[in-house]
């Protein structure tokens, strides 16, 4: 147990630090992604947000991290910076209304090295020591990570850890925070009963300038993130069936972490369907929205929130999704949830059968041919939406934040303290 810091009742929190060895203006990261977000809509809020952090990118390949900003059209300099006895680059950014000091670790495929680590925590420490926040947001749950916590409740800093998967197995990556924070009731559920964690739930916001489109051509059943997580095995069933059936719909397969070949590992060979389009991985998610007409998540891995889902469904996309984890709470009545065989999980390299997939083949088509019930769909998925909408997360998210404390011990449930 690391050491607690102690307060007087009554603090007022007006400053907020994001702080991780994993880079924050990560596209292909849904962490990033909803953390970014969450920074932006608490700055318009009056909260002074700023942020600290290395250049770990989930890109999945090594990148120019400097090449990767210019792209992204951040303004960025670069500065030689000696702290102690420490020398290191530090990259300065903005996005939006947040400040963001990028401590540049050597690889972007990995965070700081060990030799890396101890420049990485010095320059922390000044981060600190000149922002002086109230509180710090965090993720990872790696040791590094846990270093940063340590270093903020030195300052009596409080600590909260934003949790935005299930892959976690064990407590230890918690037990020196104050708080932890999920973006939906199952996963509160899901880390009560596997961890003991209580876990606060604050839901993703939707910032519409990222995800809104002002002119859609919806043309494309999309899906998006090629993984085996995801359903790749599934969708390329689903693919291969609508090509066969109805070569009219088009299909465009959107990378992310994965590249789009990754669809050849699955042995169903589909270099002839003339439907299949392919869109490179995009920091700007409204470039693929602009083209869908139907979004699919045949995710077979438990969604702690189903990101992709909810974008779509604020710009009015009809989303077909799997019942696993928590997508059939995140689309609601706004979305259409289909079953996966429980034998297909993210080990399971076997493509489903035509009939297992059929279900989700008779969905995309009556999207498609019915216009009344399109037009059904996405009124539902507008609608629905609105619970991620900046009006209707502001005030939860600064109520939540005006009201942190600086707690005794880590987040646990309290039957499980005996």
């Amino acid at each position: 147990m690391g050491t607690r810091h102690k307060f007087t009742n009554g603090l007022v929190v007006k400053r907020l630090a994001f702080a991780s060895p994993y880079c924050l203006i990560d596209y292909s990261s849904g962490a990033a992604v909803a953390v970014r977000d969450g920074l932006e809509l608490l700055a318009r809020a009056g909260f002074r947000c700023e942020a600290f952090c290395g250049a770990r990118l989930d890109f999945g390949e090594e990148v120019c991290l400097e090449e990767t900003l210019s792209e992204l059209g951040l303004p960025w300099e670069g500065r030689q910076v000696a702290v102690g006895p420490h020398r290191m680059k530090l990259l300065f950014t903005r996005q939006g209304r947040v400040p963001i000091t990028i401590f540049r670790n050597q690889s972007t495929r990995r965070g700081p090295t060990p030799q890396e680590a101890p420049a990485f925590l010095a320059a922390f420490g000044r981060f600190l020591d000149t922002t002086r926040p109230d509180v710090m947001l965090t993720y990872g749950g790696d040791r590094l990570t846990d270093a940063t916590i340590r270093q903020a409740h030195r300052r009596r800093i409080i600590a909260v850890f934003a949790l935005h998967n299930l892959a976690y197995r064990d407590p230890a990556p918690f037990r020196n925070v104050d708080y932890v924070t999920v973006p939906s009731e199952f996963a509160k559920d899901y880390y009560r009963q596997q961890l003991g964690l209580d876990c606060r739930l604050v839901p993703n916001v939707m910032l519409p300038e990222r995800v809104k489109v002002s002119d859609r051509r919806p043309k494309y059943l999309a899906f998006v993130n090629p993984q085996p997580l995801k359903g790749l095995f599934v969708f390329a069933r689903i693919a291969e069936r609508l090509a066969r059936r109805r070569s009219d719909i088009l299909i465009l397969i959107v990378e992310s972490r994965t590249r789009a070949r990754a669809l050849e590992r699955t042995g169903v060979d589909l270099s002839w369907a003339e439907n299949l389009f392919y869109m490179p991985n995009t920091p700007d998610p409204r470039q693929f929205y602009a083209v869908t007409k139907v979004l699919i998540m045949p995710s077979v891995t438990e969604e702690s929130f189903g990101l992709a889902a909810a974008e779509a469904m604020t710009n009015g996309i009809p989303v077909v999704v799997s019942d696993r984890g928590a997508l059939p709470e995140t689309v609601g009545e706004g979305g259409i949830v289909l079953d996966i065989p429980a034998r297909y999980t993210v080990r399971t390299t076997e493509v489903p059968t035509g009939e297992e997939v059929e279900p989700w083949v008779e969905a995309i088509i009556r999207l498609w041919d019915d216009g009344a019930f399109y037009r059904q769909q996405s009124d539902k998925s507008l609608a629905w939406s609105q619970r991620w909408s900046p009006e209707r997360l502001r005030p939860l998210y600064v109520d939540f934040l005006r009201n942190v404390q600086p707690q005794p011990g880590p987040p646990i449930v309290p039957k499980l303290r005996e």
